[in-house]
């Protein structure tokens, strides 16, 4: 959800203090923008300026290249499942809103405004163009993954402070390369007391 209300406050015109003060606003999100850290990361990561589609052409193939580099860091196309899968900073998750068509949609309209008053923009604003991209991504090796790859390494534990690697004991920055889906509730705590744990040795 913060992801996409950067997106959002981006397209808005609005700058990363206003991302700030909207996610402080939001109750489900407020504790999560107490991390500097990951809240200046989301807005950094969210959608690139219009500007960095230039050069590609205003074809299906084009706009499907286009999307390919919009959003080769936040989205995986699962054919074992069939479902694109989003990346939210912290860990990957199954998108079910067809998150992917309407951001083919937006880059198919991104392209178009180059050219507005073309045979090919007005081709671009169609669905079946949306469409076209969309499936173009799903096979582009930037997206394509199998089941297998999820939560493959079961040494490493996603938490919302981060990964966990239960290997040394460390925690370290969340990696979408680690393709982790599954997470805990909460983050590890270095100062809190396990009394219970510690007695149960004892005994």
């Amino acid at each position: 959800r913060a992801f996409h209300l950067a997106i959002r406050l981006k397209r808005a015109g609005a700058d990363f203090q206003n991302f700030v003060e909207e996610l402080n606003k939001d109750d489900d999100l407020a504790d999560w923008a107490q991390d500097t850290r990951q809240v200046r990361r989301a807005w950094q990561n969210s959608l690139p300026s219009v500007h960095e589609l230039d050069g590609f052409s205003l074809t299906e193939d084009g706009v499907g290249l286009a999307f390919v580099e919009r959003h080769r860091d936040s989205l995986r196309y699962d054919h074992t499942s069939g479902h694109w899968f989003l990346w939210d900073q912290t860990k990957w998750h199954q998108e079910k809103t067809r998150l992917a068509f309407h951001w083919a949609r937006e880059v198919c309209r991104d392209l178009a405004r180059r050219d507005p008053t073309s045979s090919a923009a007005r081709t671009l604003a169609k669905a079946a163009s949306a469409s076209a991209v969309e499936r173009f991504a799903q096979a582009d090796r930037a997206f394509a993954v199998t089941g297998e790859l999820w939560d493959s390494d079961p040494f490493l534990l996603g938490t919302p402070a981060g990964t966990v690697d239960l290997r040394k004991g460390t925690l370290r920055e969340a990696s979408s390369g680690d393709y982790i889906t599954r997470q805990t509730s909460v983050g590890p705590d270095p100062d809190a007391g396990c009394p219970r744990w510690l007695q149960f040795l004892e005994e």
